[in-house]
């Protein structure tokens, strides 16, 4: 596997989007907006991103945003913003919220306030 494989598109690749999928629109604006918050600096997230990809070409693995979201979580955790076990919570609330969704309706996630996050308490439900 080449690095190359592993980058995201340009900005410049006019014709290619730059996200394949929303989610992956969604892991960059949380990380921006994290960063906005001073949550981590970008070199500290330069850090945790270039680990997370040089630990996925180690695996032979080739995605460039679950290393996003993976760097995102080290980050989250080492700075204390939420537990391991908090963030396993939260994913385990979105995929129950998606699982009994009705089709065409929005995704609504359903948690009180003490399990949401120090610092991510500003964040919408949906």
């Amino acid at each position: 596997m080449t690095t190359g494989a592993l980058t995201a598109h340009t900005a410049f690749d006019t014709d290619v989007p730059a996200f394949d999928e929303p989610w992956q629109a969604e892991a960059f604006a949380l990380a921006v907006e994290l960063h906005r918050k001073g949550v981590f600096s970008w070199t500290e997230w330069s850090a945790a991103l270039g680990s997370e990809i040089a630990r996925s070409a180690e695996r032979g693995e080739d995605d460039y945003f679950g290393c996003w979201l993976n760097a995102v979580e080290a980050l989250v955790t080492r700075k204390g913003v939420a537990s391991t076990e908090q963030l396993t919570s939260l994913a385990g609330a979105w995929r129950e919220a998606y699982a009994t969704t009705p089709h065409g309706q929005p995704v609504r996630l359903r948690r009180s306030a003490s399990s949401t996050p120090d610092g991510l308490s500003d964040t919408e439900d949906t």
